[in-house]
């Protein structure tokens, strides 16, 4: 089954979806893929076209009229989910207490993330199994440090927290499995209800929590592996060359409590939460001489971000079918999560979380420094209004939508004719094209 030859999405800039459209036939037809694999091909090619159906959308005062077609909702498509990572992290900012924040990069050695190449002999329960353990063993690394650090002579250790988002790429879409989580710079002591901060430094230094990583991943590993009926791994010996390799942890210092720590890692995380491992901005040319009959293949250009030279743009041009090769290695198993929540931050936790904050709060509200800005804000406020009612300006009276507070995010406004600004009228809806009926089309986008 060929990709949909649908007619091309109305954005004029360069999208992956135009290279799978020109492309992915003759790559399904050369290349042997998952089943996972081709239904993203199918998915992200057909994606805002006419083959997923749409409707019409026609303005009422100067009549100009436009198709909008529907999205494929894959969660490996670069243009969907727009709207679900802004309400992931809309929601996550609602309950995160106001502390803060380590980042904290766990990566796994190349010999390890070899086996989970879907391209490279790595079978589908095996790839399963190494990006589990990988947060498994990056949570049991943190949850074993915190109590050590913070919780010294008491009875009841405190608690700490994590959030993990798994990212598989690199800047040129290799294969680079690693970690991004969001951990408190502190821990919840319930027993006394207080929080216990723990500054700038981490619970433990990081070559120590990278050993900890290390070992708890080897080990838990070699059970696996066994499980899987493949004892004979090299990495499953427990004389393997990486129980004495340093593993890379990276631990950056915590932003300060505060909206804009808070938001600036929430933000970082957000961005690849409900979105692919391309981004459609980083395209630059797509050259198709190929098709015209020159013997030089058809490539893609796209720009990357040079870490070893300080972090400059740099142009890099790949064969067509490298880069479609590259972009579906990241393709997840079916149905595995690539956000999970640990500890005190995880979604059974929500009613302490809730002491979190609040005990948080009145401690804020109890600091001098907090009582002095709050009487130098209503100082500041009380002669901004006197000034106006002295002009004779009238101070309209303060409102809140509580529909929009209820519902975390402000609610679009309604689309806009591009010619006179007025809001555009749904008057036609149409059905894409009828699907193989054994085929799956599962639009999963956790």
């Amino acid at each position: 089954m060929n990709p949909p030859t649908a007619p091309p999405t109305i954005s004029p800039r360069l999208e992956v979806g135009d290279i799978l459209r020109r492309h992915g036939a003759d790559f399904l037809q050369r290349h042997a893929l998952a089943p996972r694999q081709r239904q993203v091909v199918h998915a992200l090619a057909a994606c805002r076209t006419a083959a997923l159906g749409g409707h019409l959308e026609v303005c009422g005062r100067c009549g100009q009229s436009r198709p909008c077609y529907n999205s494929c909702r894959d969660r490996h498509c670069p243009k969907c989910q727009t709207r679900r990572r802004r309400q992931w992290r809309e929601a996550r900012r609602a309950v995160l207490p106001d502390v803060g924040y380590f980042h904290v990069v766990f990566t796994l050695p190349r010999p390890i993330a070899d086996l989970a190449l879907p391209n490279a002999g790595g079978t589908d329960a095996v790839r399963r199994l190494i990006y589990r353990q990988l947060f498994a063993s990056a949570w049991a690394a943190v949850a074993g440090a915190a109590p050590n650090a913070l919780g010294a002579g008491l009875p009841t250790p405190p608690q700490s927290g994590m959030i993990a988002v798994l990212h598989t790429w690199g800047q040129k879409l290799q294969h680079h499995p690693h970690l991004h989580c969001l951990i408190p710079a502190g821990a919840w002591d319930a027993d006394q209800g207080v929080w216990r901060d723990s500054g700038r430094d981490f619970f433990v230094p990081p070559r120590q929590l990278a050993d900890r990583f290390r070992d708890h991943f080897l080990k838990h590993l070699r059970r696996q592996l066994q499980k899987l009926n493949q004892p004979d791994s090299p990495l499953a010996a427990p004389d393997s060359p990486l129980a004495t390799q340093r593993w890379v942890v990276y631990v950056k210092p915590p932003i300060a409590a505060g909206d804009r720590g808070r938001d600036v890692l929430l933000g970082y995380l957000a961005r690849y939460t409900y979105r692919a491992a391309f981004s459609n901005n980083r395209l630059v040319d797509s050259d198709d001489s190929a098709r015209r009959g020159s013997p030089d293949p058809a490539t893609v250009a796209f720009r990357y971000k040079d870490y070893r030279r300080g972090g400059r743009w740099r142009r890099l041009t790949l064969p067509a079918h490298e880069f479609i090769g590259r972009f579906l290695l990241h393709v997840l198993p079916t149905g595995f999560r690539r956000i999970r929540h640990f500890g005190l931050l995880g979604s059974h936790q929500r009613d302490e979380l809730a002491r979190v904050r609040a005990q948080l709060a009145s401690a804020r509200a109890a600091s001098p420094e907090t009582q002095a800005a709050a009487l130098a804000l209503l100082a500041l406020w009380l002669a901004l209004a006197l000034r106006l009612l002295t002009l004779g300006v009238v101070l309209p009276a303060l409102g809140t939508d509580a529909a929009a507070l209820g519902a975390g995010l402000p609610t679009p406004p309604p689309p806009c004719c591009p010619h006179c600004g007025q809001p555009l009228c749904r008057i036609a809806n149409w059905f894409g094209e009828p699907r193989h009926p054994r085929t799956v089309w599962p639009f999963d986008s956790s």
